[in-house]
């Protein structure tokens, strides 16, 4: 049988690949990833990893614009102007209202400020979460779905959905409005307790 070049340009890189294979064989990984990530140097990469403040300073102004683009782009468009000068008005400052119209003014307070503030809270929510559950793990690879929070949540939710109308049929309506995430939120806390208490 011929050998064609296909068969050559897979045996090349098979040999390039022998001493990751012998790498692994050896057993190296079986501390885990995590031991990995931690050997690694602290400026592999370099770049703003090496500079915080940097990274900081430009998330923040990068912030800072997608908060104007939330506020300023939609069937009516609004100029960071009026936004600076309608958000003034609202902290009641000294002489702002001047540029903002009132139609404006309801659209930013009414719809697109709350929108944008609940958006910024749930990312920075996020953002903290993933964080702490990649440090209380000790794993940079620690994720909701593959811990199985997020799996644990959704038997929660599931849980109460099937379940609610049988135990918590005296609640009020504002209470039975916090029952479904209550019962998810615990739904992945308990899941998180499980694994930390089996791995850790």
């Amino acid at each position: 049988m011929a050998v064609t070049d296909g068969d050559k340009t897979l045996k090349d890189r098979a040999k390039k690949w022998q001493p990751v294979f012998r790498f692994i064989r050896r057993g190296h990984l079986k501390p885990g990833l995590s031991s990995i990530a931690h050997s690694m140097p602290d400026d592999l990469g370099g770049g703003l990893r090496a500079h915080p403040h940097l990274a900081l300073a430009i998330a923040s102004v990068l912030l800072v614009i997608t908060l104007f683009l939330g506020l300023g782009i939609g069937a009516v468009a609004i100029s960071p102007v009026s936004i600076i000068d309608a958000v003034g008005k609202m902290l009641g400052l000294p002489g702002a209202g001047a540029v903002s119209t009132p139609i404006e003014e309801s659209i930013l307070m009414s719809v697109r400020l709350p929108r944008v503030i609940l958006g910024v809270l749930a990312g920075a929510a996020l953002a903290l979460t993933g964080v702490l559950m990649q440090a209380f793990f000790r794993n940079p690879l620690a994720d909701p779905a593959l811990i199985g929070v997020s799996a644990g949540g959704a038997l929660g939710a599931v849980c109460m959905i099937v379940l609610g109308a049988a135990f918590f049929e005296g609640l009020s309506q504002a209470a039975s409005v916090f029952a479904l995430p209550l019962a998810a939120f615990f739904g992945s806390l308990s899941a998180c307790a499980i694994v930390f208490a089996l791995v850790v």
